[in-house]
């Protein structure tokens, strides 16, 4: 009698060995994404609580002082003059577009644990485009306000640590 292996995985194990693979990087490669990936995490969040404070923005109690306040904000930075929106529409695409960038850059930092060189180029360019669409698409005077020092420090040294380790971790071809 012949015993059958049965291999049943359930499906977050499979989507685990999908993302991780089945090969472990070194330490410093898996530091590195953790503290990129908390990185990833807190600006994600960020973005989808402003998603989702605008699209529910008509089940507070006072949606229209709420949208009074968005729009002196949008007044102020002149969105309603630049792309024709109002400023929660404005604020909205923002934030659909920024968040795409964001899966891009976690694309890219799956790529990295996976030691995919591609992927730092993935991670650079979502988090580049999320920084160079919202310096454009919002003008810079709202970049300099708006956003806080610390979060462009943390933009600026995690870009620029990638960067390195896009040229310093030459596991596999970069294409």
């Amino acid at each position: 009698m012949v015993l059958v292996r049965i291999n049943e995985r359930t499906l977050v194990q499979k989507i685990k060995r999908f993302v991780l693979g089945s090969e472990k990087p070194e330490l410093l490669i898996r530091l590195s994404v953790m503290v990129g990936f908390l990185v990833w995490l807190y600006f994600a969040i960020w973005e989808v609580l402003i998603f989702l404070s605008i699209v529910l923005v008509n089940r507070l109690k006072d949606p229209k002082m709420i949208t009074d306040t968005f729009n002196r904000i949008g007044t102020k930075y002149a969105f309603m003059h630049r792309w024709g929106l109002d400023t929660l529409n404005t604020l909205l695409l923002h934030s659909t577009i920024v968040l795409g960038f964001y899966v891009l850059s976690l694309a890219g930092l799956v790529l990295i644990y996976r030691k995919i060189k591609r992927g730092y180029i993935l991670y650079l360019l979502g988090n580049g485009l999320s920084v160079l669409f919202t310096f454009i698409f919002l003008g810079q005077d709202y970049f300099v306000e708006q956003i806080s020092l610390i979060d462009k420090i943390i933009f600026l040294v995690v870009i620029l640590y990638f960067m390195v380790g896009l040229f310093f971790f030459k596991k596999k071809p970069l294409l």
